[in-house]
């Protein structure tokens, strides 16, 4: 490489790291940035305002009235179905009413029974209706009208809400001609819902039962992380080379197998893969005898890289916090989503339920049969017999959505992306302004103590507009992808022919590669921005101008280098997390208490979770310092010649393999 006379690095005279001598960058984009972050907490504050997640948590009943919430229900949290299997779709097509507790057994209307209390006491009701001194022929006229139900199981509450339990056979309601068998089929899908929601709810109480364990446990997976990464600078090479070795034994096997498959049954699609199989692990013989030195070049930078991490272990655990950030801000985009999704026009109807009924609406409202009503006027103002009135109802007909929501959603996703974005953007040029003043610190004991703060204190005084820059055109790329599968899923619905319909799928496959495509260049092309971003002090597009001169140069060592890493880290991960995972098996089954636990495999699948994404966030770090280094590297070469006015900043092993030293 030779000597190039453009603008140099600017570094302190103390070789202390990257110049303070900063100014912000791309202070629009902040600005933009900031006045729509403030926009959609805006929408937030909205759906918060104006919507309910009642209407998702707490049952509703056919009155609109809150289980457990309104005053008139206040002491009856929970709703039963009249006709639980009305409620087979998204709608229940039956009364609902709020009760203390859900029917502890199996009931049905006897129009012969042997005791008429009995019935009294075990008959369901809307509010306001006296079943007390009625004859058999009142409660069976009560029951046509819907005012009461004719029959229900023993329930259990799930989400407040009485599902009926599986019983052994079915039983039959005795109303005459009205008579209904009720089976198991019927209860199908409803009784689903239960056995689901119960087997949540009980790994749900296995996972806190174990919650010790399996904190210990993740903590120990980090401990192993960091002690793999601090292993690194030893095994890398010998690691990357066994990877290779074992890649290449391994296809030329399955070859062999399918080669041998040929001979025996002569069919010729097994040669074809035995070919294939074998070409393959010639390529990737051949290409790693052909960039070995490149190979040993990327083990030598993971090497110090691994270096580096050791002087500044608290690079480490800095992801830990951007991480509770967008987690935080992933659980405030879920809930204002649902305050979102409960903003809708409910219209209420007045509907017949007995033709020869004589309810009677006061002058206040003056209610007839199709008026549009509401709930609590009509129970208000409405009598039947000085009593509330069961041959009509108020009853929800349908909700409608009102079109500014859309825009709502919209608002709302663009602002959660690009947030969540900023957020994971700014967390890569933190790493990298620590790993950048790690190396252009050429006395590495003169390594400032608090190095990953001052990093994190220059970048928010400084680079936010970059971060926000950068952040947006991803965010772009993400809105781009979400439009094509809304435009590809609309047109399923619309095209009933073939040939159209494969015609779209091909435009939607080859659309949704090409943004892929362009999305993985424009990810690559932001973090080598931030990363020349927090060498220089430039903003992104200069930035990345910088960056890309210096890679194509050497697209090759890149390639390879990313390979490498990416290859070292996901062995990594996965040796990692399996070792936790058997170590977990080991410690909940050595106790011989597994086989009396019907969910024993809760914490061990919760550990294997908890020590993959602890794996991940540190071997982040490891991956955004292995390329901020490499392009320290490639700039070092373009400003320094080794001479004692201007000395290489890198290792001795990497300029040989460079041939710079």
């Amino acid at each position: 490489m030779t000597m190039n006379n453009d603008e140099s690095v600017v570094l302190e005279p103390t070789c202390r790291g990257p110049s303070k001598n900063r100014n912000c960058t791309d202070v629009p984009c902040l600005i933009i940035f900031a006045l729509f972050i403030l926009c959609w907490f805006g929408v937030g504050y909205y759906a918060l305002f104006v919507g309910d997640i009642n209407a998702f948590l707490v049952p509703t009943d056919s009155k609109g009235r809150k289980c457990g919430v309104d005053a008139d229900v206040i002491d009856k949290p929970f709703l039963v179905f009249f006709d639980i299997t009305k409620c087979i779709n998204y709608r229940c097509n039956t009364p609902q009413v709020c009760r203390s507790q859900c029917p502890q057994s199996n009931w049905y209307f006897n129009p012969n029974p042997q005791s008429i209390n009995e019935t009294y006491d075990a008959m369901l009701c809307s509010d306001g209706i006296t079943v007390r001194d009625k004859n058999i022929k009142a409660l069976k006229q009560l029951i046509i009208s819907k005012a009461c139900a004719k029959w229900y199981l023993k329930s259990t509450p799930v989400l407040k809400r009485c599902i009926p339990q599986l019983f052994e056979a079915s039983f039959r309601t005795g109303l005459g001609n009205d008579a209904v068998n009720i089976t198991n089929g019927e209860l199908v899908k409803p009784v689903k819902v239960v056995k689901f929601l119960t087997s949540i709810h009980s790994i749900v109480n296995e996972a806190i039962l174990t919650m010790d364990s399996v904190i210990m446990f993740i903590f120990g997976g980090m401990l192993v992380c960091l002690l793999y990464i601090m292993l690194l600078r030893w095994i890398a090479l010998p690691c990357i080379w066994i990877a290779i070795i074992f890649i290449v034994v391994l296809l030329s096997c399955f070859s062999y197998l399918c080669y041998n498959y040929y001979i025996n049954n002569n069919w010729i699609g097994w040669i074809i893969l035995s070919s294939i199989l074998g070409g393959f692990a010639l390529i990737i013989a051949i290409m790693a005898v052909c960039v070995r030195k490149k190979i040993y070049l990327a083990c030598q930078l993971i090497t110090e890289t691994s270096k580096a991490t050791i002087h500044i272990l608290s690079i480490v655990f800095f992801p830990v916090l951007p991480w509770l950030i967008s987690l935080s801000v992933i659980i405030y985009s879920i809930v204002i989503a649902l305050y979102l999704m409960s903003i809708e026009d409910q219209e209420f109807l007045v509907k017949e339920e007995l033709s020869n009924g004589n309810c009677q609406c006061s002058m206040e409202v003056n209610y007839t049969i199709g008026d549009s009503c509401k709930p609590e006027l009509f129970y208000k103002y409405c009598h039947e017999d000085s009593g509330s009135c069961f041959s009509m109802s108020c009853l929800l007909n349908d909700t409608t959505t009102p079109k500014y929501k859309y825009y709502l959603y919209a608002a709302h996703l663009v602002g959660f992306i690009w947030l969540y974005l900023f957020i994971i953007d700014f967390k890569k040029i933190v790493i990298a302004s620590t790993y950048a003043t790690w190396y252009w610190t050429l006395c590495k004991t003169n390594i400032p103590y608090f190095i990953t703060i001052e990093s994190l204190c220059r970048v928010i005084r400084y680079h936010l507009g970059t971060v926000a820059f950068g952040s947006v055109i991803i965010t772009i790329c993400r809105l781009f992808r979400i439009f094509i599968k809304y435009l590809h899923h609309a047109s399923k619905k619309e095209s009933t022919n073939f040939a159209s319909l494969f015609v779209k799928s091909c435009l939607f496959y080859c659309s949704k590669c090409f943004i892929f495509i362009v999305e993985k260049l424009l990810k690559f092309s932001t973090i080598s921005a931030y990363i020349m971003c927090a060498i220089n002090g430039k903003g992104l597009c200069a930035s990345a101008v910088d960056a890309l001169s210096l890679i194509i140069r050497d697209i090759i060592r890149v390639a390879v280098l990313n390979r490498v890493v990416y290859l070292l880290l996901k062995l990594g991960k996965i040796l990692i997390t399996s070792l936790m995972i058997l170590l977990a098996y080991w410690y909940f089954n050595s106790n011989g208490n597994s086989e009396t636990r019907e969910y024993w495999y809760v914490p061990i699948i919760l550990i294997g979770i908890g020590t993959y994404l602890a794996a991940t966030i540190f071997f982040s770090v490891c991956t955004i310092g292995v390329s901020t280094i490499f392009l320290c590297v490639l700039q070092d070469c373009e400003y320094h010649d080794g001479s004692n006015e201007k000395p290489y900043y890198m290792n001795q092993n990497i300029g040989k393999l460079l041939h710079v030293s």
